[in-house]
């Protein structure tokens, strides 16, 4: 049909002309695909905004009011919150210091407004944040692998126990007698406050729950009597401020004492072990024998299938054998990964060549389209970091 005719036919569209050159059709290796750990734009930074200020918060205001809040001795909500804020006065006076410092510098260079004041607590905070993380980071990059160099000598660890086992049997025995004067202190209040029938009777009740259990039925299965004692100390005034500082000597006194009986428990065992460890060296049989024999829950299906698949041959290649050579390997990897960190930190300026180990096993990453293994590099980064 020629185009003259086409108005001969007012019905009749006109018919798209198709081209006859066939398009190429993509390879499928050129295709990208989408990751499996792909996320749209907006979720990231949401989740950044709700983790950073969570931490900020957790941080700076909820931790430090909490840890003060558990140890007050004030009897009520309102009080222990009112010792809490007043004993992190310190610690909020550094961070207060910072931003007074940082607020001045930028109502100097620029006009003040809440977008800049918003950058200055971010700053401020960012600031003690990088200190602790030097502090806490170098400690880490050379202490962890120290101490796998140090498992894998039993004789030097052992020698090292015995060090920390006199220095901590000093501290329990300091923490039993502060703990011995405050429950004599708690005793004398119970007994001029029962004698006087002093309306701070419910006070001293709270403070026994916070005693030993078996020293508190004894002191209460006593008969409260009006002795020589007891006429002795009706004349000491026990009003709300002195039962609150009781109160409080007495929780410090207990948590110390629970802290050096933990420490206490773990190092014998430690202890304990390694000597089993040096005296089964040399046993010809090849089995483990422990002086403190191993307990496990009857009722534990892991303890059951444990003592089945551990059994004192397979401890005694572990412990004898395979652990030594491990722990060392581990050191030498660990020590070459904070050399990695150390290179990257000193390289981390230079921008006309990559030089960052991390850096170059991103990009190779990123060259090879491995999402995988970029994530896996990037969880390990993070978690190194921290």
């Amino acid at each position: 049909m020629s185009p003259s005719n086409v108005t001969d036919f007012p019905n009749v569209t006109s018919i798209p002309i198709i081209p006859t050159t066939e398009m190429p059709i993509p390879l499928l290796g050129d295709i990208c695909q989408q990751p499996w750990s792909y996320a749209p734009g907006n979720v990231l930074p949401t989740l950044w905004r709700i983790v950073y200020w969570t931490s900020q918060a957790l941080t700076w205001i909820v931790l430090p009011l909490m840890q003060s809040y558990s140890m007050a001795g004030d009897f009520t909500v309102l009080g222990k919150l009112r010792s809490s804020f007043f004993e992190n006065l310190i610690y909020y006076g550094s961070f207060a210091v910072i931003f007074v410092i940082l607020l001045v510098y930028v109502a100097l260079k620029r006009t003040l407004t809440m977008e800049y004041l918003k950058v200055v607590c971010i700053t401020a905070s960012n600031t003690w944040g990088l200190i602790l993380l030097i502090i806490l980071l170098g400690y880490g990059l050379i202490e962890i692998p120290r101490s796998c160099f140090e498992n894998s000598q039993y004789e030097r660890t052992l020698n090292y126990l015995y060090f920390k086992v006199a220095k901590l049997s000093a501290e329990k025995c300091e923490a039993e007698e502060k703990l011995e004067d405050a429950l004599d202190e708690v005793q004398q209040a119970y007994e001029s406050v029962v004698a006087s029938q002093s309306v701070n009777k419910r006070y001293v009740d709270i403070i026994l729950t916070k005693c030993p259990e078996d020293w508190r039925e004894k002191l209460l299965n006593r008969t409260v009597e009006v002795s020589d004692r007891s006429r002795g100390t009706r004349g000491i005034a026990y009003n709300e401020k002195t039962l609150v500082r009781l109160h409080q000597n007495v929780i410090r006194a207990s948590q110390a004492r629970h802290r050096t009986k933990a420490q206490w428990d773990v190092l014998i065992k430690n202890a304990v072990d390694c000597e089993d460890i040096s005296k089964n060296e040399v046993n010809p049989t090849r089995t483990f024998k422990r002086t403190i024999p191993r307990i496990l829950p009857a009722t534990s299906t892991i303890g059951v299938v444990k003592e089945a698949l551990y059994t004192p041959k397979v401890e005694w290649y572990w412990k004898c054998v395979i652990r030594n050579p491990l722990f060392k390997c581990l050191g030498y990897l660990l020590t070459a990964l904070t050399v990695a960190v150390l290179w990257s930190e000193m390289t981390f300026s230079v921008t006309s060549s990559t030089l960052s180990i991390y850096a170059l096993i991103i990009k190779f990453a990123k060259e090879t389209e491995s999402y995988l293994f970029m994530d896996v590099c990037t969880s390990v980064l993070i978690s190194q970091s921290n």
